[in-house]
């Protein structure tokens, strides 16, 4: 299997359809934004233990293409910023925050290569979506999450095993069929949970809690696991 950064996987992604993609995924971003807002915080069950008030915190959303979780956040009073890599995906959750009547900040970047402006500048970094699989060097991966923390500031990792590709609906849907297909072909690294308990553990990181829950989509069943840690004050 060939490793690689998301970065170096998407090439030219303005090319890819993502917009598109987005687009019949989740539908035109004002619809969307009202899905998002209509109840920001059922939007955000998943973290409802983890913080008592979003207002004034300042969060990173990694791999939150679409914003689905940084606009909820800003309507919460987070000042939210999604690293991601699609030019598109940018356009499609800025214009759904707009839509939204809220402000998100978006880096185009690979994240192992962020610069130091954003170290130690965020209270909380979540990762989502099972995109951690998407690095080939999670070592690395999670020295840079430390680094944006500030003290005291908090890891969310939410992960599934057996590990699925993102972004799959089951639509009957032809066009949107047709726009996946475009979609460039991204290789993951399938980690094991050993492999990221160990990566959190050595890179300075205290984990606080660890919970698994089994979820079955269809006839597969697979672990739904939701990792936290914190940065020593």
């Amino acid at each position: 299997m060939v490793e690689y950064t998301i970065g170096a996987a998407f090439k030219n992604t303005e090319d890819n359809n993502v917009y598109d993609y987005l687009t019949c995924k989740n539908g035109e971003p004002a619809d969307y934004a009202k899905k998002l807002t209509h109840d920001a915080a059922a939007m955000l069950a998943e973290f409802s233990d983890c913080f008592d008030d979003y207002g004034g915190l300042k969060i990173a959303a990694i791999s939150d293409t679409d914003g689905s979780y940084a606009v909820p956040m800003a309507c919460m009073g987070a000042e939210a910023t999604v690293f991601g890599t699609f030019k598109d995906g940018k356009r499609y959750a800025l214009k759904t925050a707009e839509a939204a009547g809220v402000h998100i900040n978006y880096e185009l970047c690979d994240i192992l290569k962020t610069d130091e402006r954003f170290s130690g500048s965020f209270d909380a970094v979540v990762i989502i979506k099972a995109s951690i699989h998407y690095f080939y060097d999670i070592k690395t991966f999670f020295n840079v999450v430390r680094s944006m923390l500030k003290p005291g500031g908090k890891l969310i990792c939410i992960d599934f095993h057996p590990f699925y590709k993102d972004g799959i609906c089951f639509a009957d849907n032809n066009r949107f069929g047709y726009i996946q297909r475009q979609l460039p072909e991204a290789c993951e690294k399938r980690f094991a949970l050993t492999d990221i308990l160990q990566a959190v553990s050595t890179c300075g990181l205290r984990i606080t809690s660890f919970d698994e829950e089994t979820v079955t989509d269809g006839l597969a069943s697979r672990t739904k696991v939701r990792l936290t840690a914190e940065k020593n004050k």
